[in-house]
């Protein structure tokens, strides 16, 4: 059931039995989502391990950011504040460290060679290295190597080059990844 659109029906009727539907849908989108964060949140300190660690962007300020219409509703109904919350404290409970690195350029930022390339949907592609990667998991690298290099780890480098690449490419005109910066 897509609770935005029967939302947006009932806010539109502005009956007084459309107010109190809307009333009881609002309670219980809030409870599915709260599942949903506590089931997420417990499977994401399961997969960390004992001694593990979480890591998240740092979104504080997402809501002050200038974004297109629909993605203004987006950010204004998502749950992610709550799931951080869960996440933090089942994650105490079972010694796994919940760390933030910053999320500037963390989807438009190759993993593979960190240059600037394009996301087209789910799809990221560079233009400099050929590399095409989902989306998420391009952004979900460039986070992982941002805490590396923030907690002064070695960061791990492809073993294999994607097909057509004998050598590194230049790193010209490449965007750091820990601070978002051109070189």
């Amino acid at each position: 059931m897509c609770y935005a659109n029967l939302r947006d029906r009932l806010r539109s009727k502005g009956t007084r039995s459309a107010k109190r539907h809307f009333a009881k849908v609002r309670g219980r989108e809030k409870r599915f989502m709260k599942d949903i964060n506590h089931c997420l949140s417990k499977r994401l300190v399961h997969e960390a391990g004992t001694n593990g660690a979480i890591i998240f962007e740092d979104l504080k300020g997402i809501h002050k950011g200038r974004h297109r219409h629909d993605q203004n509703w987006l950010f204004a109904n998502w749950a992610y504040r709550q799931l951080e919350q869960f996440t933090k404290y089942k994650a105490e409970e079972a010694s796994v460290a919940v760390e933030y690195v910053p999320a500037q350029y963390t989807s438009k930022i190759c993993s593979a060679c960190g240059s600037v390339g394009a996301r087209h949907g789910s799809i990221f592609h560079c233009p400099a290295c050929n590399s095409t990667l989902h989306a998420d998991t391009n952004a979900a690298r460039n986070i992982l190597q941002r805490y590396r290099l923030i907690r002064g780890l070695s960061v791990n480098q492809p073993i294999v080059l994607p097909q057509g690449i004998e050598q590194a490419p230049s790193r010209r005109g490449a965007v750091d990844p820990g601070l978002g910066l051109s070189r």
